[in-house]
């Protein structure tokens, strides 16, 4: 997969190709666990060696470690990754691994491979049993799925979501049909938000569209928002596919809106995307407070001036796709000090994800992706 200049070369049978795409998922999640044992191993920092040496480490160590292959064979497909001198320390450092095993007594959050900052930040949040519990989820591989009017299928929560046979790769758009791949957490919100009624709505973070495949059948007109204009690529290779015809794109700063007066706006933020570490084992090397502090800060910018945006008895939503408070509970209650003329309205959502009148799901506890919703009416 490695060529000697360090570029990654996917193979053509669609078997290796699979292994390949496993490989470098399960790397990714267990990156902090693996070099744990590496350095063990390892004469030199990791930090110092090559990085074809070091991926080629972390491959040897993932097959034994986490997918359970035989030793041999995964010293054997590690080393073909290095050239040269690295691959006879590669196999030196492997085969010790091989021999003594996965080191004894690591910290939970190195166990479960997560940010130490983060692990900590869950456990006063959730309590210990429920924050490795999470840990755990983000690290399984996710169902495929995903939402349609027409082709039928019952989820876990609600109609018209269908699961999908995974079979190493995502399917072709032609395989797929009218199917919108997503977790059905992302299929609760964005019906709830399509039932909210009204002749037009706006969708502020409308790309790729997920939320637009709901929004476009429910409403004569959906102003679909967002920045910039690149971010529309996919969600115009959608918008053909799935034959939305209601949906019009505008590529603007949702914190300096060209609407006014709009019967409803949904505000799709941004987020530290804890919710969804399955889907995106990249992220959680991403989290830190200070981008925790940037997401809440948009989020606060596009929440008020979407609110000035909507007309007298017009409706307002959020989400994100966050378990942090500071996205979620926080950012609704500052809201509603803000803006007394709002009045919360219960989030059309299955009631046992409800609570308060607010969408807020958590992974391991309900089996789908960790979303956060709110609604409200503009009164005055």
């Amino acid at each position: 997969m490695l060529t000697g200049g360090g570029d990654v070369v996917m193979p053509d049978d669609p078997r290796d190709r699979a292994l390949a795409f496993r490989l470098v998922r399960e790397v990714t999640i267990w990156r902090l666990r693996l070099d744990a044992t590496l350095e063990a191993y390892s004469s030199r920092p990791l930090g110092r060696l090559h990085p074809q040496v070091l991926s080629a480490l972390r491959i040897g160590a993932v097959q034994m470690l986490v997918m359970g292959m035989p030793a041999h064979a995964a010293v054997s497909t590690a080393c073909s990754a290095a050239d040269g001198s690295g691959r006879s320390y590669a196999n030196a450092v492997l085969r010790r691994l091989a021999r003594d095993g996965e080191i004894e007594g690591l910290e939970p959050w190195v166990r479960l491979s997560h940010p130490k900052d983060l692990y900590g930040r869950w456990v006063a949040a959730f309590g210990r049993e429920r924050a490795e519990a999470l840990m755990a989820w983000d690290n399984e591989v996710p169902p495929l799925g995903g939402w349609s009017r027409d082709e039928g299928g019952e989820g876990r929560y609600i109609p018209g979501f269908k699961a999908l046979e995974r079979s190493g790769h995502i399917p072709e758009a032609s395989a797929i049909g009218s199917l919108y791949l997503q977790d059905e957490a992302a299929a609760i919100v964005g019906e709830g938000v399509a039932s909210l009624g009204g002749c037009s709505a706006a969708e502020i973070g409308a790309s790729p569209g997920g939320k637009t495949v709901h929004l476009d059948p429910a409403f004569g007109l959906v102003i679909s928002i967002d920045t910039p204009a690149a971010r529309f690529a996919r969600w115009r290779e959608n918008a053909v596919r799935l034959g939305l015809s209601h949906s019009l794109p505008v590529v603007a700063d949702g914190r300096r809106l060209p609407l006014a007066g709009m019967p409803g706006i949904m505000v799709d933020a941004p987020c530290t995307s804890t919710g969804i570490y399955r889907r995106h084992p990249d992220a959680r090397w991403g989290w830190s407070a200070h981008r925790l502090a940037e997401c809440s800060l948009l989020q606060r910018e596009l929440l008020d001036e979407a609110a000035a945006a909507v007309a007298r008895g017009g409706w307002l939503s959020y989400s994100v796709c966050s378990l942090e408070k500071e996205e979620r509970e926080e950012q609704v209650i500052r809201f509603e000090q803000s803006h007394p003329g709002f009045r919360r309205l219960p989030f059309p959502a299955p009631p046992v994800l409800v609570r308060d009148g607010l969408l807020g799901i958590f992974p391991p506890e309900h089996g789908i992706d960790g979303h956060f919703a709110a609604c409200w009416t503009r009164e005055s």
